[in-house]
């Protein structure tokens, strides 16, 4: 009995312990809010908005004294190095500066004495960033890391003199004095592609001119002929999301050594926002298939890797529409076959019926429609398989078919040739670009053919 009667006591008593430390506790803590408030922060809350950041001043100071300096300005949502020459910035780049800055807090604080300063490279500084939101401006002066990653610098708001000595996280100091500036800037060739209205392609043995026609593209040198829509925009596609491989040198003195003074090809692409030129050079070394290359009117020499210069410099064959004819069926309302004879041209005149089509010269007759589907087809819809320049040698012509539309307006025509050596045929929508057919292809002209009952 007694034992059980301390046994209660001996709980109680421990529960009462418990509970005098726990209040000691409590009434000693301090809330993790409060804790956070009471950590000073180098940067107060507006004073490091990525949002509200416009404008970014850098400065570097080599040990001989020679200072670099670098500006960077936001235009919209968009930013771009001004100093040392113009060029586009990465947004994300420039976002990193406000967001390490908003999160740079206060290890210690120190007065500043002349020898301090000295000490600490604070006097002069070895580099200075310059934060600024429309007016307000807040600038870092950097002094040297020291250990356990910590760094020395001091704050200067507007144009007040700067504070006291401040210890912080290196990491601010490694981005704006350990990093290469030119990683920040945009390796995007030609951003704005997939808006653009021409596109030039200048080297090899003729240079190369595409307009965009409302919504449809044509070559317009070295001959007139149409491109493919869908291959056009897939390159367009492709070249947005091209970027070179880096920067190579800044200013260089010669560009004759980079292969770019002349270049030895260049790509031109212009849109509503826009005109980019790309230069390239030689290749980088020796056996590699990358290249050497530069934005017309930047000053910094780029690599441009082997993937990158093929999706930039496809094959005219590609891009060049592989119908022989841009008519569309639905608005042929007359088909005329012109064909050479001895002494004379031989017409025969198809014209839409409503419900089908008729030759009208002979009363007899009929159309045979699935014929003429043949011959439309090979005109409107049946892909190339390959590509020829030049006209046709007048031997080989055998016929050319005129397309009418409404009203007998002209919409087209095509010249149709034959090999006599080796029996393909080659279709020319008068471009000087001959889209050339298999032998096997059927392409029906004569009465025989068409005509039933003639």
């Amino acid at each position: 009995m007694r034992a059980l009667f301390a046994t209660k006591w001996l709980r109680v008593g421990i529960m009462l312990l418990i509970a005098g430390v726990l209040g000691v506790l409590a009434h000693n803590a301090v809330p993790i809010e409060a804790k956070v408030r009471s950590t000073p922060m180098v940067f107060g809350a507006d004073e490091a908005n990525a949002d509200l950041l416009d404008r970014v001043e850098l400065t570097r100071r080599r040990a001989d004294g020679v200072e670099s300096r670098w500006v960077f300005v936001r235009d919209g949502d968009e930013w771009r190095q001004v100093e040392p020459f113009v060029h586009p910035v990465d947004t994300w780049a420039m976002r990193k500066f406000a967001a390490i800055a908003s999160g740079l807090a206060v290890v210690r604080q120190e007065p500043a004495t002349e020898a301090t300063l000295r000490s600490l490279a604070l006097e002069p500084p070895s580099g200075t960033l310059k934060l600024s939101a429309g007016e307000r401006a807040t600038t870092i002066e950097f002094g040297v890391r020291g250990l356990a990653g910590k760094a020395f610098l001091r704050k200067r708001v507007g144009t007040l003199p700067p504070g006291d000595i401040l210890v912080v996280d290196a990491e601010l100091h490694q981005r704006a004095l350990g990093i290469d500036p030119s990683e920040w800037r945009s390796r995007a060739l030609f951003p704005n592609a997939t808006r653009a209205v021409s596109v030039q392609f200048d080297g090899g043995s003729l240079p190369l001119t595409l307009e965009r026609k409302g919504n449809a593209w044509e070559f317009t040198a070295p001959s007139k002929t149409r491109a493919d829509a869908q291959q056009v925009e897939d390159f367009l596609a492709a070249s947005a999301r091209c970027e070179s491989s880096g920067f190579i040198a800044d200013r260089p003195q010669q560009l004759a050594m980079y292969g770019l003074d002349p270049p030895s090809a260049a790509v031109e692409v212009t849109s509503k926002v826009d005109s980019r030129t790309l230069l390239i050079g030689d290749p980088i070394a020796i056996g590699s298939q990358d290249r050497f290359g530069m934005m017309e009117g930047t000053p910094s020499v780029l690599r441009l890797s082997a993937t990158t210069l093929a999706a930039l410099l496809p094959r005219f064959e590609l891009l060049v529409s592989p119908i022989a004819s841009g008519v569309r069926a639905a608005d042929m309302t007359q088909i005329e076959i012109l064909q050479p004879s001895t002494e004379s041209v031989r017409s025969l005149l198809l014209e839409r019926t409503l419900d089908g089509w008729q030759c009208a010269a002979v009363a007899s007759s009929e159309v045979q429609k699935d014929v003429l589907s043949k011959l439309i087809a090979a005109l409107t819809e049946t892909r190339a398989k390959s590509l020829a320049s030049g006209a046709a040698n007048p031997a080989d012509v055998i016929a050319t078919v005129v397309l009418r539309g409404v009203g007998g307006t002209t919409l087209g025509a095509v010249i149709v040739s034959r090999s006599t050596e080796t029996g393909e045929w080659a279709l020319d929508d008068g471009s000087g670009v001959r889209r050339v057919y298999p032998p096997a292809m059927e392409i029906p002209l004569t009465r025989e053919a068409l005509l039933r009952g003639n």
